[in-house]
């Protein structure tokens, strides 16, 4: 199973479970904050608003995660969202999600290869 279908999943249980059971759509919610899936997505799936959920659920090819190394310093990968490949690395949040940005609306991964050096 990919992270589409994963996300469309989970987003259909969060809005199955908002209408029979809050107590198990609060879990699956922080699951999906947990998951990075887009809020407005979260928010219409815990209104049952299914359709529009999922029309939210906008994926991308490549998102930006938080690593920590050995020396507790934090920096930001860009990584594929299908095969989860490190693309580029940065120290700077707000770059790493220019740089995601810039390569969801198409751009080729050659043209944001340079990052910071990481350790």
């Amino acid at each position: 199973m990919n992270d589409t279908a994963l996300a469309t999943a989970l987003i259909t249980e969060i809005a199955y479970a908002s209408q029979t059971a809050p107590a198990r759509a609060s879990e699956l919610v922080h699951l999906a904050h947990f998951a990075q899936l887009p809020t407005p997505a979260i928010s219409a799936a815990i209104d049952g608003h299914r359709t529009h959920a999922l029309d939210e659920l906008r994926m991308d090819a490549y998102r930006v995660i938080a690593v920590e190394d050995s020396k507790s310093t934090r920096y930001y990968e860009v990584r594929a969202t299908d095969d989860h490949r490190r693309i580029v690395g940065f120290y700077d949040a707000d770059i790493a999600r220019d740089a995601a940005r810039v390569l969801n609306s198409g751009i080729p991964e050659v043209a944001v290869s340079v990052g910071d050096t990481l350790r």
